[in-house]
């Protein structure tokens, strides 16, 4: 209802994109976190919603073109984003 009634809350976003992620919607915690990350939260903020849409790009839907660029996104916003570091460095030592 919150999401409904303020529809460009990115706080609002983030939480019901981490709520669908929990109950296993996918795609639909993707388009939560996009508005979230699209949003006007602050830069720290909308690095996690990145992650988490790498994060459920890479391990969930198993496409790592997808996951790859959000990952790199998450760490522009924030260089101190370590899930998205991680993430990146893992990727990378796979494919060597």
């Amino acid at each position: 209802k919150t999401v409904r009634a303020r529809g460009n809350d990115g706080l609002a976003w983030l939480y019901l994109g981490y709520a669908r992620m929990g109950l296993g919607q996918s795609e639909r915690a993707v388009e939560a976190l996009e508005k979230a990350a699209a949003s006007d939260l602050p830069a720290a903020d909308r690095a996690a919603a990145r992650t988490e849409i790498g994060n459920i790009y890479y391990q969930g839907l198993r496409d790592d073109r997808k996951a790859m660029p959000a990952f790199r996104e998450a760490l522009r916003l924030n260089p101190r984003e370590g899930a998205a570091a991680l993430a990146l460095g893992t990727d990378a030592a796979q494919k060597k």
